[in-house]
């Protein structure tokens, strides 16, 4: 079992390990961006756009509204501008959503309809959270892997080293 504290702790580690790629992927090149590296999803536009198709996914469902996008290999943003835009926006949406989450809900098992698997599943909602979270930390760590190859030191990632709630 998970906390409210965990959720807003992960979603502020979330939001600071966003905010150093956006700084990362801004002063790289168009071609960078799109190049096919032979990455689990070829590229970093679409290694980043996984991981923004899972956060709006996720989003969606535990807001009790439809996913629209179907496809986990989606590309919700063409261009970094694009990217940096909506990963901006979704990492808002998940703080404020992650503020004001309920113990309770957290305790009850989750419905959903699973696109990669094509069936329903009950999980727990805990479970479920937790995957998020994971979930985007799994694929961060092939995005800086990505950007490895390309000789950008992406820098601390650790979730021991996020700076103080009070620090800017």
């Amino acid at each position: 079992m998970i906390s409210k504290e965990y959720c807003t702790e992960m979603s502020r580690y979330n939001e600071w390990q966003n905010k150093n790629l956006i700084e990362v992927i801004k002063g790289i090149s168009d071609e960078n961006w799109s190049q096919d590296l032979d990455a689990f999803f070829h590229s970093l536009k679409g290694t980043l756009n996984h991981i923004l198709y899972a956060d709006r996914a996720w989003m969606d469902r535990f807001k009790g509204k439809e996913v629209l996008v179907k496809d986990p290999k989606s590309i919700l943003a063409e261009s970094k501008d694009d990217w940096i835009r909506m990963r901006k926006q979704t990492d808002e949406e998940i703080s404020f959503w992650f503020q004001n989450v309920q113990e309770d809900w957290l305790k009850n098992d989750f419905k959903f309809y699973s696109y990669i698997l094509k069936t329903e599943i009950s999980k727990p909602t805990w479970l479920l959270v937790s995957h998020l979270f994971n979930h985007q930390t799994h694929h961060r760590s092939q995005a800086t892997s990505i950007l490895h190859r390309l000789g950008i030191n992406y820098g601390v990632t650790d979730l021991a080293w996020i700076p103080p709630k009070d620090s800017k």
